[in-house]
């Protein structure tokens, strides 16, 4: 069973069928991961049961309660209220073009642009081999994230993954539409179906999220990150892309 969390209803959603031999559900995943890196504290729960009643505490609302109600309890009134009428989620409730954290931290506590570590500015000579920005993270509106694709209806809308382009940039290099390309970035290299479109830069490549056969991990740098968050650098990989073949 899980709990699924909306505003402001709470519902819980019962198993469908019991998964494949072997396999965790994603509490334990994260549980694991966590006593692995040494905050087993932070993770004492000993079942999904445990771990909903935990989440659950805040509301007054108990797992026997939401299994009697299908379909779901109001944790709170539905008050009509205007957005950030409490102010913002920062130390002085309000925008913050200063931001003391930041500073305490020993950051720029005012808004600065730094060039990412892999791009034409920072790279030139790599840009000349890697001519092209890869953006990763582009949504399917026939999935969820990676889940759905073993869904025949579904699949039959987006049959395999894409990857868009400039039509400018396709005539180039000699792509049309529909044709199976490779991008190479210094990392790796994928093979997927080529989608022309205006809507794209010349100089940039967008690649769809979610498929397995087509992972953007591949392509990626571990070490591109963000110097303050650690994010990585799902936008901004150099990279190029050739027919298929060639």
């Amino acid at each position: 069973n899980y709990v699924f969390e909306g505003l402001p209803l709470i519902a819980m959603s019962n198993k469908v069928i019991e998964p494949p031999a072997g396999c965790l559900e994603d509490w334990q995943i994260w549980s694991e991961l966590g006593k692995k890196l040494g905050y087993a504290d932070y993770f004492p729960w000993q079942s999904a049961d445990e771990l909903f009643a935990y989440l659950l505490e805040p509301t007054g609302i108990a797992l026997e309660q939401l299994e009697q109600n299908p379909g779901g309890i109001l944790y709170r009134r539905l008050d009509r209220q205007r957005k950030y009428e409490q102010g913002l989620d920062t130390p002085s409730g309000k925008v913050e073009l200063f931001s003391q954290t930041m500073a305490d931290y020993g950051y720029d506590p005012l808004p600065t642009f730094t060039e990412p570590q892999q791009n034409p500015v920072n790279k030139p000579g790599l840009a000349e081999s890697y001519p092209f920005t890869l953006i990763t993270g582009t949504r399917v509106n026939a999935f969820t994230h990676s889940q759905h694709r073993n869904i025949a209806r579904l699949r039959k809308l987006v049959p395999q993954p894409l990857v868009e382009l400039n039509p400018d940039s396709a005539k180039n290099l000699g792509i049309a539409d529909g044709d199976q390309v490779v991008i190479q970035s210094p990392k790796g290299s994928i093979k997927l179906q080529a989608r022309i479109t205006s809507d794209i830069h010349p100089r940039v490549l967008s690649l769809q999220h979610g498929w397995a056969e087509a992972n953007a991990n591949i392509l990626t740098d571990d070490e591109q990150l963000d110097p303050i968050s650690g994010y990585p650098g799902f936008k901004t990989t150099l990279c190029q892309v050739r027919k298929a073949g060639e």
